[in-house]
């Protein structure tokens, strides 16, 4: 077992203390603390600090990909590290965006390679080959956007706007334009030719209708309108920020988790969580950005299917641990809770991360082979708030003691 030391990504819309209350850190200039990676992400691979001969976790799963990683993930998806591990802490909402699918992503990293893009090309949409579902578990209260609202949803939403410009028929007949498509009889091809329809109207029509909108959100109770109305504050112009008139707002509570595989729509806006993801870095924006957006690639990539949001709970696997069951292949992550008595989690062979988050809690190999020089003698680390260690593949199956809390990230066999 490696003990990590991991990066913290000082992104602007990043909170000052939602992770240094989480891994139990002080910030005492205040600091924009975004994002923890843990991981061997090659943007900010994990420092292995005991054992402390091995450098960063990249290397070390470079250099042993069957012992770090196991056959069945190097056959699967080659000698990385499936996922990427993170404590998210938002102040301010991120972009409006979405994620390719693994087909996609192959397909748009070849384009923009054959093109000559440079890798690191502001206005490179694909920076690798592969797709990028995600999970993201409330630790605090939790703001997002996730997928088309049910169609009569959007339609109410650009009615108020529609009523509250009857005396600006130029405005009125930008909205009629915008809204026109809702009335498609296939709600699929309603929502995307909205959407095409928001997004493709010239700049000047556009501030028109995000003032109208930042007017009649003062005065709507809704908190969806809320939301509009403080977007339109951070990201002053930009047309995403009309996106909770047509996006499910969704408040999670501690506990409460969304998936989002690709294609679909979201933005998270505030709060702090526990985020576990495919290791890729594609992303496609449309607004709340000041980075690259292309939203001719977007379209192609969206899903437009209109309905409810799902919210998602754990399912207990044993009386300390619970796990939030996706669809995901590389990832799957679950929250592990110890009141002074013993937990042997479920192994498969495969790698996982453990972060503590409250407590504190031992980790020690069970039936550990004496003379393996692979595990250089550490067959046990004692683990406080903040503590995260990389458990490889073929390493042997562990025990988990203590009091605290902690999640566990780690690729399933499916």
């Amino acid at each position: 077992m490696y003990k990590l030391k991991n990066t913290v990504q000082p992104y602007a819309w990043g909170s000052t203390d939602g992770i240094p209350s989480v891994i139990g850190v002080e910030n005492p200039d205040r600091i924009a603390m975004a994002e923890l990676w843990m991981g061997s992400h090659p943007k900010a691979p994990s420092q292995i600090v005991v054992p402390d001969t091995l450098g960063d976790l990249a290397r070390a799963i470079a250099t042993d990909p069957a012992y770090t990683l196991g056959e069945y993930c190097v056959s699967r998806f080659g000698p990385r590290l499936p996922f990427l591990f993170k404590v998210l802490s938002a102040a301010k909402a991120l972009s409006i965006q979405a994620h390719p699918s693994r087909l996609q992503a192959i397909d748009g990293y070849a384009r923009e390679e054959a093109a000559g893009l440079a890798i690191d090309a502001p206005n490179r949409n694909y920076r690798d080959d592969n797709h990028k579902p995600e999970i993201i578990r409330a630790i605090t209260r939790f703001e997002a956007l996730r997928g088309f609202k049910p169609i009569d949803d959007i339609r109410a939403d650009w009615q108020a706007l529609r009523d509250a410009c009857l005396d600006n028929p130029t405005v009125a007949a930008t909205i009629d334009r915008i809204r026109e498509p809702l009335d498609a009889p296939v709600e699929t091809e309603a929502a995307r030719r909205f959407f095409e329809a928001l997004f493709t109207v010239s700049a000047s029509d556009r501030f028109h209708v995000i003032k109208l909108a930042e007017r009649i959100a003062k005065v709507r109770d809704e908190l969806h309108w809320s939301v509009v109305a403080r977007l339109i504050d951070e990201y002053p112009g930009d047309v995403g920020t009309l996106a909770p008139l047509f996006l499910n707002y969704v408040v999670l509570e501690p506990g409460e988790a969304l998936y989002l595989p690709a294609g679909v729509l979201h933005a998270y806006l505030s709060g702090t969580g526990i985020e576990l993801m495919a290791n890729s870095d594609n992303v496609l924006r449309c607004g709340c950005t000041p980075k690259h957006i292309d939203v001719d690639e977007l379209l192609s990539v969206v899903v437009f299917d209109p309905g409810p949001p799902d919210v998602l709970t754990a399912a207990r696997d044993g009386a300390a641990e619970a796990v939030y069951d996706t669809t995901a292949e590389e990832f799957e992550l679950s929250s592990i809770d110890l009141d002074g008595d013993e937990h042997r989690p479920r192994r498969e062979r495969t790698p996982e991360i453990v972060l503590t988050v409250d407590g504190s809690l031992t980790l020690r190999y069970l039936d550990a082979p004496v003379h393996d020089p692979r595990l250089r003698g550490l067959n046990a680390l004692h683990l406080v708030r903040g503590d995260a260690v990389f458990l490889p593949a073929c390493a042997p199956d562990y025990a988990m003691s203590g009091n605290g809390s902690a999640f566990r990230a780690r690729t399933p066999r499916r």
